[in-house]
């Protein structure tokens, strides 16, 4: 036994030292980013801790300035009851580590909850108590009069380490356990600890109704225990509370409105992880517009600490956008999506099914999301002839588009001083447009190129025998006859495509017309499936009954042809008197032998039919 004025040296040492290890790292304060919830603040807290007055190796006042540096807004030190290891130097006083770290808490603005940990044999093994008035009350012979004293004074009570001592870390529930949970005595069950995770205590919390809690059980300094170099970050216990208040924390505890932020993963009821994600994450593209294409690119930002990792919903057809998504944190990403189907012209609102893999409402049970966004499809834009002026038309706009449209011809980029879409242009020759769209003073997408090419067919009925690829159907059923050419990019939107299928296209101008010529567009690609046709007929009649053949033209797929090419065919005849049009284009059917797929389906590229 030591005498009296060594344990004051060892003592006065001791402070000592630990006054000195707090001046050797930054008094900064790394704030943890997970955002707040509607309703609620979200509080970190760590409410399992060790410091010297049990088997911990640092003062009192060190737990609080490391919590304030971590970003943490609560801690509960709880030292061990049963367990001393220090009391021949310190005197066994439960109360003093929250007598002493309190000052200091306050004036950092650190919630500390006063606690302990009962420290017993497995079982029933070790539980924190928290809330508590006097700690002293709590160091009685036996584990059950721990518990009665702790629930006398209305603390709340949970499991520590459940998989302590246990092989694999498996927990086992126990008899004891029963015994503890039936009197109203656990409240609750960490299902982190340190480094460890308990997805079968996690199970037990929901089925138990349990709060959930995460906690460090630090006992040396956390700087030298985590590597925060690496991102590393001690188990904590995400508290959704009203109010920054010790009652409104008890509160939440008690009534289980936790979560658990365990290495770059957050456990906890679907009610708080879905706002906890769509506060987290937010979709910052302003307005977008599906091209053309039926793609778009909309931008990401993650505010949070918390790199998310989303595994798309299958299952859903209407449009192609990324099986996995990563939203690395506070960065910005593009995704990429594109329609399966036609759009409504002017807003749509997209929904986008994902599960977030790191957020697990159940052990093994992503978290279920819907990335929601308006954009705008500009697919219902048409160039139309005046019915009364030859050579003159007009740009349309999507009934019900909300937006303006405003126009140059001269390659110009518009704006709201360029020509508005209600004023006509003259048009006798192949142009450019270039048109852009605006909701009040804000212009909504990029500038839309098109390259207008005027003829008798725009506007005029049309009639397809078999139908086109939903995936390129150039903007609709009489894309084939809008005047906009397509390019020779088979992904740019405007291409109209069959596979196997024959293209069967009959149009009615409306009434007999003297007709010169008529000219359209196909697409080989080779490398793409995509293929001439094997034959062109166009025929011309008056009546749409009875057919005249005025034009033929056949073609054999080339296997040294590796560049994509637009193939015009033009049937310029002697001029004919007709109110219908005819055009049958032949689909090879399956890719050659010679090409690498032979035998598969392919694919017919048409673009515009042109009718002069």
């Amino acid at each position: 036994m030591k005498s009296t004025k060594q344990n004051f040296i060892l003592i006065g040492l001791t402070i000592l030292f630990f006054n000195v290890f707090q001046t050797t790292f930054p008094q900064e304060r790394t704030e943890v980013h997970i955002p707040d919830i509607p309703g609620f603040y979200t509080l970190k807290a760590d409410l399992h801790m060790h410091t010297v007055f049990s088997d911990g190796s640092v003062w009192p006042t060190v737990r609080v300035e490391e919590a304030w540096r971590d970003g943490l807004d609560i801690i509960a030190i709880t030292d061990h009851l049963e367990y001393q290891p220090h009391k021949d130097d310190l005197p066994t006083n439960h109360n003093r580590s929250y007598e002493l770290a309190l000052p200091l808490a306050k004036s950092m603005g650190i919630i500390l909850i006063k606690g302990a940990e009962i420290t017993r044999n497995m079982p029933p093994g070790h539980f924190n108590a928290i809330f508590l008035d006097n700690i002293d009350l709590l160091d009685t012979e036996t584990w059950e009069e721990a518990f009665l004293a702790a629930s006398e004074q209305n603390a709340f009570i949970f499991w520590n380490h459940p998989g302590w001592l246990q092989t694999d870390e498996i927990p086992i529930w126990y008899d004891e356990h029963s015994e503890i949970f039936k009197k109203g005595w656990m409240n609750g069950i960490e299902i982190a600890n340190e480094f460890s995770y308990y997805p079968l205590a996690y199970r037990w919390a929901i089925d138990s109704n349990l709060t959930i809690l995460g906690n460090s059980d630090i006992h040396p300094p956390v700087y030298h225990y985590y590597n925060f170099e690496n991102k590393e970050h001690r188990a904590i216990t995400l508290v959704f509370a009203k109010q920054k208040t010790k009652n409104s924390v008890r509160e939440a505890l008690f009534n289980r409105q936790t979560a658990v932020y365990y290495k770059n993963r957050i456990v906890g009821n679907e009610k708080f992880l879905e706002p906890l994600f769509l506060e987290s994450v937010k979709i910052i593209s302003q307005k977008p517009v599906f091209q053309d294409n039926n793609k778009i690119n909309i931008r990401i930002h993650n505010y949070s600490d918390i790199n998310y990792s989303l595994l798309a919903d299958t299952s859903f057809k209407n449009f192609n956008f990324p099986e996995k998504l990563n939203l690395p944190a506070h960065k910005t990403i593009f995704l990429k999506i594109k329609s399966n189907k036609e759009l409504t012209p002017g807003r749509n609102c997209i929904e986008l099914p994902y599960f977030v893999s790191n957020l697990e409402i159940g052990p093994g049970d992503p978290l279920p999301i819907n990335l929601v966004f308006d954009a705008y499809s500009m697919r219902g834009i048409r160039i139309l002839p005046d019915n009364k002026i030859a050579d003159l038309y007009k740009i349309h706009s999507p009934i019900n588009s909300e937006f303006d449209l405003y126009y140059t011809l001269d390659c110009s980029d518009p704006n709201q001083l360029s020509l508005n879409s209600s004023e006509a242009f003259e048009c006798k020759e192949p142009i450019n447009l270039k048109i852009a769209a605006y909701i009040g003073d804000e212009q909504i997408g990029e500038i839309m190129e098109k390259d207008f090419s005027p003829h008798l067919a725009i506007g005029k009925s049309l009639e397809l025998k078999n139908d086109f690829s939903s995936s390129y159907s150039g903007g609709g059923k009489t894309a084939i006859i809008d005047g906009v050419t397509a390019s020779i990019d088979y992904k740019d939107g405007k291409w109209q495509a069959y596979r196997f299928d024959d293209l069967e296209a009959v149009i009615d101008l409306g009434k007999v017309q003297n007709v010169k010529s008529v000219s359209i567009n196909f697409l080989e690609n080779n490398y793409s499936w995509i293929f001439l046709p094997e034959e062109v007929k166009i025929y011309v009649s008056k009546s749409g009954k009875k057919f005249e053949e005025v034009f033929s033209k056949s073609f054999t797929a080339d296997p040294n042809s590796r560049e994509s090419r637009i193939a015009k065919v033009s049937a310029k005849f002697k001029e004919a008197d007709a109110r219908y049009i005819k055009v049958v284009a032949k689909n090879i059917g399956n890719c050659p032998e010679w090409h690498t797929g032979a035998g598969k389906k392919a694919w017919l590229f048409v673009d515009e039919i042109i009718v002069e």
